[in-house]
């Protein structure tokens, strides 16, 4: 009996072993950085544009914070947004590096990388 119950504990430890090695369990669906797909499969309605490789989603949060343009970093041309006129000028905000700025008719509007768990 003891040697069934070292046998199926043996076992066991075998299959977790592979499955954290294999990141089976470990993994997230949405980990690291968001394809377009991924961001459309989370929220059709998302606000977001591609960008040196990037994908960047707005947020209400970066809104209220209190920041000024920094460098242009970008345009917006046809294909890289879904809801951004071409023509949008892309600025990075000079008090955080991770918020973008996207000017156009007067609004603004601060985006961040779209990023998983």
């Amino acid at each position: 009996m003891k040697k069934l119950i070292f046998f199926i504990i043996c076992i066991v430890f075998m299959v977790v072993t592979y499955l954290i090695l294999t990141d089976e369990i470990t993994s997230t669906k949405y980990a690291g950085a968001l394809s377009v797909e991924e961001i459309v499969e989370l929220n059709p309605n998302a606000d977001y544009f591609e960008l040196d490789g990037g994908v960047y989603i707005r947020v209400e949060w970066a809104d209220k914070k209190s920041l000024t343009l920094g460098d242009k970093v970008g345009e917006i041309k046809s294909g890289m947004a879904n809801k951004l006129p071409d023509g949008t000028i892309i600025y990075s905000a000079a008090e955080r590096s991770d918020i973008l700025i996207a000017i156009f008719n007067g609004k603004e509007k601060r985006y961040i990388p779209a990023m998983g768990e």
